[in-house]
Parts: structure tokens; C-alpha cells; sequence
């Protein structure tokens, strides 16, 4: 009796600890979603938004499914605190000659308890 209450009580530890790790990794992501937008010339076609995490390397694409238009919205998930440089890929007319632009900076930095930045980004 006293080996399942032990069992018992290392398995509720176990899945404590569990939560408490996912719930902290967890906060420390933000959605970011918004509007990117190409106004480089007549027939640009906005095919990708990249974002590289200037810490770590890391790199998180939202691949935008249109195939006519110089801009679409985007959603994806980053860490709170770290600063990207934003890409736009991009093509004029012909989808197979894409073009990659240095956009900007961007430096996500939600408040406590924010889980949703807003941001538009235009090259």
C-alpha cells in the first residue's frame, strides 16, 4: 500500500513538473501576425516573410499562398525578447525569379501576459 501511495506521489510530481516546463516555454512565445506588403513594381507577387532570430539563427517562414498579389497577411510564432531581421521574397511576374530584401529589424517585446503582436511590414 505504502509502494503505490510513493508511486502515486512521484507520478503527480513528474506531471506537475511537466506543466510547470511547457507553461514556462510556452509564455515565452509570441504570435505575430499582421500585413506584408511589396510595392516594388507593377506585377510584384509577395511569396514569402522570414523572420531570423539574431540570437540564435533560427529562422520562421510564413510562405504566403496567392499567386497574384503584392500582399497577404501572416501569422507565426516567435520568442518574447529576441530581436529578427524580416525578409520579403518576392517576384515580378515570373515566380521563378524570386528576390529576397533585407526589410527591417524587428525586436518582439510583449508585455506580460501579451500572447498577440500586430505588425506590418513594407518593402
Amino acid at each position: 500500500m505504502r509502494r503505490a501511495v510513493l508511486v502515486l506521489v512521484i507520478l503527480f510530481i513528474v506531471l506537475g513538473a511537466v506543466a510547470a516546463i511547457s507553461l514556462y516555454l510556452a509564455k515565452d512565445n509570441v504570435t505575430v501576425s499582421g500585413r506584408a506588403c511589396v510595392t516594388y513594381l507593377p506585377g510584384t507577387i509577395i511569396q514569402e516573410i522570414e523572420f531570423v532570430d539574431t540570437q540564435t539563427g533560427a529562422s520562421t517562414a510564413f510562405q504566403f499562398h496567392q499567386h497574384s498579389s503584392s500582399a497577404g497577411n501572416y501569422s507565426v510564432t516567435l520568442k518574447n525578447g529576441h530581436t529578427y531581421n524580416v525578409y520579403i521574397s518576392f517576384c515580378v511576374i515570373n515566380p521563378e525569379n524570386s528576390q529576397t530584401h533585407f526589410t527591417t529589424t524587428f525586436q518582439v517585446n510583449a508585455t506580460y501576459g501579451q500572447t498577440v503582436i500586430t505588425k506590418d511590414f513594407w518593402d
